[in-house]
């Protein structure tokens, strides 16, 4: 999904950034922020996304102080945190990793 449908809501990434290759082993450089904790996306342009840590775990750590984006992460590999988690709860999320 672009980030741009998800103003104002929590977003995960699905995917990594990829910022070219390796000079030495030509191996791609991957980038994973975002593919386990949300942002809260507030604006989005064509150049930038917008976003704090309000409404996520980070935001006693980051607070409500605003970050950017370039336009690499503005692609279709955004989702909707809170639908995804959507009938998942903390307990069952601990208890789904002990099983495995």
């Amino acid at each position: 999904m672009k980030a741009m449908n998800l103003i104002g809501k929590l977003a995960i990434r699905t995917k990594p950034i990829c910022y070219g290759r390796d000079d030495f082993s030509l191996e791609k450089i991957k980038d994973y922020s975002y593919t386990t904790e949300p942002i809260h996306i507030l604006k989005v342009t064509d150049s930038h996304i917008i976003y704090n840590y309000q409404r996520t775990n980070q935001e006693g750590i980051f607070g409500c102080k605003t970050y950017l984006l370039d336009s690499r992460w503005n692609d279709n590999n955004w989702i909707d945190y809170e639908e995804l988690m959507r009938g998942i709860k903390e307990d069952s999320l601990g208890e789904q990793e002990n099983a495995t």
